[in-house]
């Protein structure tokens, strides 16, 4: 469960809701098992920022997708420090805290889904 206070590391939370989500799945111990946990961590973080850019909404939102849709490193972190500082920024937390349990809930109804599209089409000298 998502705890009521999301801390200053978001990839820890993100982990903590992949860990959460992947309970949906057999035990992950196969060689390709670590990619598969990326690409979720990946997707989890597009939820997030997609979401929470909504939360914040108005212009800033446009700014996100601007610099996402661009693939803009510098223009996502300048907006990351403008709007999403989760540290010092109460609002920014509480936004985060809806973003990530919009994140569980969109993990938890795909994951299974996703780790057997994504077995599918591993090579077929993919080890076990």
């Amino acid at each position: 469960m998502v705890t009521q206070t999301i801390s200053p590391d978001l990839l820890s939370d993100i982990a903590c809701v992949i860990a959460e989500a992947s309970m949906e799945l057999p035990p992950l111990v196969n060689a390709y098992d670590a990619d598969f946990l990326r690409k979720m961590t990946s997707k989890a973080m597009g939820i997030f920022f997609d979401r929470y850019s909504t939360l914040v909404g108005g212009s800033a939102r446009s700014e996100w997708l601007n610099a996402a849709q661009n693939n803009d490193l510098d223009a996502l972190a300048d907006w990351v420090d403008a709007y999403a500082d989760l540290e010092l920024d109460a609002v920014a937390r509480e936004r985060a805290l809806k973003a990530l349990a919009e994140v569980k809930v969109e993990l938890v109804k795909s994951i299974k889904d996703d780790y057997e599209s994504f077995v599918r089409n591993l090579p077929q000298a993919m080890p076990v």
